[in-house]
């Protein structure tokens, strides 16, 4: 089947507003959601949770590394203390990551697990650049190995959170549109119904 050009315009003018308003959402989400833990990779919940949502909204190549790449220009305007170049690459990593894990054969058929594993590895790529950077600073050299180990499992552990955040808002969303299509079609079977 053969889509008419309209509609083929119209489906990229929707996948565009999507992946510029998810990483829009992602770079907000670093800038002004916290949670206060203190922990290290706790902020990543809420923003790889916008970027997995994106993502399983969208279902297209090269959205994530939009995503994550629209998130980094916005990030330092917003006020993220962190260099443009470092956002790049910490945001366009991430982006890239869920873009292959959700090209895995068996991963792109099931959400959850898509989300969960995308969720985690994206925020480990995160973590690496942060890491790589600070190494390559000279600010690494102090740092405690069980200290950094225990920081990589943090962001692992928030970046699955945040998948499976991103899974559940997915489902649900899914959910209340299967519902609200099954009502339309009951109404419309009423007596006196166009």
């Amino acid at each position: 089947m053969v889509r008419a050009p309209e509609r083929l315009r119209t489906d990229a003018v929707w996948i565009t507003l999507c992946v510029l308003g998810f990483g829009v959402a992602a770079a907000f989400a670093r800038r002004y959601v916290s949670f206060h833990l203190g922990i290290p990779g706790h902020t990543g919940m809420a923003w790889i949770a916008v970027l997995v949502l994106g993502y399983l909204v969208t279902r297209r190549a090269g959205a994530g590394l939009g995503m994550g790449a629209t998130a980094a220009l916005l990030a330092e305007p917003l006020g993220v203390n962190e260099p443009f170049l470092q956002n790049l690459l910490a945001f366009g990593s991430a982006g890239l990551l869920l873009d292959l894990v959700f090209h895995l054969p068996r991963i792109r058929q099931w959400s959850l697990v898509g989300a969960l594993l995308g969720g985690g590895l994206a925020h480990m790529a995160k973590f690496a650049v942060v890491a790589v950077m600070a190494a390559d600073a000279g600010a690494g050299k102090n740092i405690n190995v069980v200290g950094l180990e225990q920081a990589a499992v943090n962001h692992f552990i928030f970046g699955l959170a945040g998948g499976f955040a991103a899974a559940l808002a997915f489902g649900s969303g899914n959910a209340v549109i299967t519902r609200r299509k099954r009502v339309m079609r009951w109404a419309r079977r009423l007596p006196g119904a166009r």
